[in-house]
């Protein structure tokens, strides 16, 4: 394992040499590296680096085979990671959930490049993330000096694959599992602690999503 030093200077070299590996460099390694760091409190880590180099090699350079994206989303919603230090609020427990609702939205993406989701698998992600809104506690967007928490934005996220998850270009989920999406949508749109101010738009992308 790298440390959180070692890791950011490799993916700085990664992102510079437009997101491919270095030569000698075992991808699944850094992969097992970015989810141990993917709630680290530098932005620049979590956003810029983790999160990117997630996205470029998933979407854009075929590193993440449909194999190893199933051991990923397996540990991104598993308590480690979506439910790590759930029901806390104002810790940084918060930055894990978060980036790990991120990384389960690219798995509906790579779906739609080769499809590989059943909607038993979906069915699973929806509970387990109606689970999560219903033990998320802290809705902070910005944190001073750590960047964007986001736990209700990248939720979000998730919400819309899974309200617009196809299978051979025919939606997949009946009319009860739109309602349930849409409740919520709700749930988290009249949350009462806070106002969402800081881009949490997905909300309205969600509820969009869903027709």
């Amino acid at each position: 394992m790298r440390t959180f030093e070692e890791l950011k200077q490799l993916l700085i070299e990664v992102k510079d040499n437009d997101y491919n590996v270095p030569s000698g460099v075992d991808v699944d390694s850094v992969i097992a590296d970015m989810l141990k760091f993917i709630g680290h409190t530098d932005a620049e880590l979590r956003d810029n680096l983790i999160y990117m180099t997630f996205v470029y090699w998933i979407e854009e350079k075929g590193l993440v085979s449909v194999e190893k994206m199933k051991e990923i989303l397996d540990i991104c919603l598993s308590d480690s990671h979506l439910f790590y230090g759930i029901g806390e609020k104002g810790t940084d427990s918060v930055f894990t959930r978060s980036f790990s609702a991120l990384v389960i939205a690219l798995a509906f993406c790579l779906h739609d490049e080769s499809p590989f989701l059943t909607i038993d698998d979906v069915q699973t992600i929806k509970e387990t993330v109606f689970r999560y809104i219903n033990e998320e506690k802290d809705y902070r967007g910005y944190v001073d000096g750590k960047g964007l928490a986001h736990s209700v934005a990248h939720i979000a996220d998730v919400l819309v694959n899974i309200a617009s998850f196809e299978i051979d270009n025919k939606y997949c989920l009946g009319r009860e599992d739109i309602y349930e999406i849409l409740e919520a949508v709700k749930f988290l749109v009249r949350n009462k602690e806070c106002v969402y101010s800081t881009r949490e738009e997905t909300l309205s992308d969600a509820f969009h999503g869903c027709y």
